[in-house]
């Protein structure tokens, strides 16, 4: 019985037990392992990977395309999304209004020249679908509003005696514009629906 328990008492301790001492040695250089890792991907993904800012003031490369060479063109103006651009279009004493793509060399006249007319404000409406244009007759000093569908149709005048071109409110509803009384000399921003109906003057400026 003595010599058994001799035996039982020399045995060699287990390997579990003996490897739990080394692992809690071991931890912290693990911790410190992975920080040192985690700090590397941060470094490499701020100063490598990550898209530098663009530096203020900086631009980017711009090109410069040429829509018309005819010389004849002025009052342009482009559409909301970007695709079309309107202007007009002087062939002598006659002028016409033009519709042109950006993209590809398309022209195509949306209001025909008439004699001793002066076409000016041109905008496009929100949506895209009209084109709103000032029309001037002769030596007269005074522009009726018209609209003209982009796709094809009828012009439609729907103000008188304006100042400025028209400038929409944000629902596109309504828009703006200039008005002057030559015989008064009183100046006023007027609004209106978008069919040209329900004018009233926002503000009045009289002299002095």
């Amino acid at each position: 019985a003595a010599v058994t328990q001799t035996t039982q008492a020399t045995q060699p301790s287990s390997p579990v037990v003996a490897a739990a001492p080394r692992a809690r040695r071991l931890w912290p250089f693990v911790v410190l392992g992975g920080l040192v890792l985690a700090g590397l991907a941060f470094a490499a993904y701020r100063f490598v990977w990550r898209p530098r800012a663009v530096a203020p003031g900086a631009r980017a490369p711009m090109k410069i395309k040429t829509l018309t060479d005819s010389g004849r063109a002025s009052e342009a103006v482009i559409s909301p999304d970007g695709r079309l651009v309107a202007y007009v279009f002087a062939e002598g004493a006659r002028r016409s209004i033009h519709l042109r793509q950006v993209v590809e060399p398309s022209d195509k006249e949306i209001v025909p020249a008439a004699p001793a007319t002066h076409y000016s404000g041109l905008t496009f409406s929100p949506d895209g679908n009209y084109l709103y244009y000032l029309a001037r007759a002769g030596t007269l000093e005074v522009n009726d509003l018209h609209r003209v569908p982009l796709l094809g149709g009828a012009t439609r005048r729907l103000n008188h005696d304006l100042r400025s071109a028209v400038t929409f409110a944000p629902d596109a509803r309504r828009f703006a514009f200039v008005r002057f009384d030559a015989r008064t000399k009183e100046s006023s921003v007027v609004v209106s629906e978008a069919d040209g109906s329900g004018e009233r003057a926002l503000a009045l400026h009289r002299p002095p």
